[in-house]
């Protein structure tokens, strides 16, 4: 007994951590350069944050009753485009007080978004709408971090598990690029 006591406690102070994937990659994001690509797909699907996905993939699920696509982007960048029906809520990786990415925001949002959209006539409860639906979120593409930030958030802050987020890695741009619709 004394020396599996021991060898935890050598374990212990040796400085060894085994820190939680999640954590460690979304703690990250807010030091990624401004203009850096983001990681390749495995660095994602490593830290269980969610699937990054192409925009054809995101627009095969496009007003797809269970499936919601989150603009991560800020007001500003709004309003150069947007993809229609789309629920808005921002990322902000740089001013945490910008981010809209709350439960009670995230709540309102998308339960509103669910009415107009797929006509649904109950308001789903947080665990229905953790476990229920499908998220794609999207930010200004490959060198925007906000999709990425906003993906830790939704597991992180509201619970999502890892297989209901998907990462629209090229974002507005190659929505846009692709002929899909915008306002």
């Amino acid at each position: 007994m004394r020396i599996i006591l021991s060898l935890i406690i050598l374990f212990m102070m040796s400085g060894i951590s085994h820190a939680d994937p999640l954590s460690e990659f979304c703690g990250e994001v807010p030091n990624w350069p401004r203009g850096q690509l983001v990681p390749d797909n495995s660095e994602y699907l490593n830290a269980h944050v969610g699937t990054p996905v192409e925009v054809s993939f995101a627009k095969s699920k496009y007003r797809v009753k269970g499936w919601v696509i989150i603009d991560a982007r800020g007001q500003k960048d709004r309003s150069a485009g947007k993809i229609p029906k789309t629920v808005l809520m921002t990322a902000d990786y740089k001013n945490p007080k910008l981010n809209e990415i709350t439960i009670d925001n995230f709540t309102s949002k998308v339960t509103n978004h669910l009415k107009k959209q797929d006509k649904i006539d109950h308001l789903p409860s947080l665990d229905e709408l953790r476990n229920d639906y499908k998220y794609i979120i999207y930010c200004n593409g490959k060198k925007c971090h906000r999709s990425s930030y906003g993906a830790c958030l939704l597991r992180m802050n509201i619970g999502i598990p890892e297989e209901n987020i998907y990462i629209m890695l090229g974002g507005f741009p190659e929505w846009k690029e692709a002929g899909y619709p915008v306002r």
